[in-house]
């Protein structure tokens, strides 16, 4: 009992610690597919915890952050200290993915403020802080506003097969952090 016991909490760290980046644990955290951004500074939320801006309740997803350094020699962001000069790390929220179970793609994205970029590419400058945007993994997300849940989700829901105008959908990237479930086959306990 003691060693299935034992190799059950092995596991459990394993899981937890190849499921996040940095060491950071995940955790859910609020997102709004109105505003289309992570909920994560301490205004974003009413007291209700609604989003502050479109006043609807936000999706809880479940999320890591990922760090990002501004390298001034560079000129460039990268995810470990660039060794050159100063670099302060920028957290960005991300999505936890499992590998392999959806489409991950590569896209241009700035970490600064934490948007992608529909026409840019990686090196082209963030519209907002004007930094060079860098490569980012990303997940497409769904989300449909039901207006007699006054809630959010992942498809529309019964009542817009009769009203037609019920579910409003809202679509585009997040990024995304990909994970890799460990084999328990690889997983040894010693006596």
């Amino acid at each position: 009992m003691t060693r299935s016991s034992s190799i059950l909490i092995v596991l459990a760290m394993l899981v937890a610690g190849a499921a996040s980046p940095s060491s950071t644990p995940t955790r859910p955290i609020p997102f709004c597919p109105e505003c289309w951004k992570f909920l994560d500074q301490p205004g974003d939320l009413d007291g209700a915890g609604r989003c502050i801006v479109s006043a609807k309740k936000p999706v809880q997803v479940e999320a890591v952050s990922v760090n990002w350094f501004w390298c001034g020699p560079h000129n460039s962001w990268h995810r470990q200290h660039c060794g050159k000069g100063y670099s302060y790390p920028s957290g960005s929220p991300a999505l936890l993915v499992p590998a392999g179970s959806e489409s991950v793609t590569v896209q241009a994205f700035c970490p600064g403020e934490g948007m992608f970029s529909d026409l840019g590419h990686e090196g082209l400058g963030c519209p907002v802080c004007g930094r060079p945007m860098a490569a980012s993994e990303a997940v497409e997300r769904r989300w449909y506003w039901c207006g007699t849940r006054m809630s959010w989700l992942t498809r529309p829901c019964p009542a817009n097969r009769n009203l037609l105008v019920c579910c409003t959908v809202r679509k585009g990237l997040v990024a995304a952090w990909s994970w890799q479930v460990p084999v328990p086959g690889e997983i040894s306990a010693t006596r």
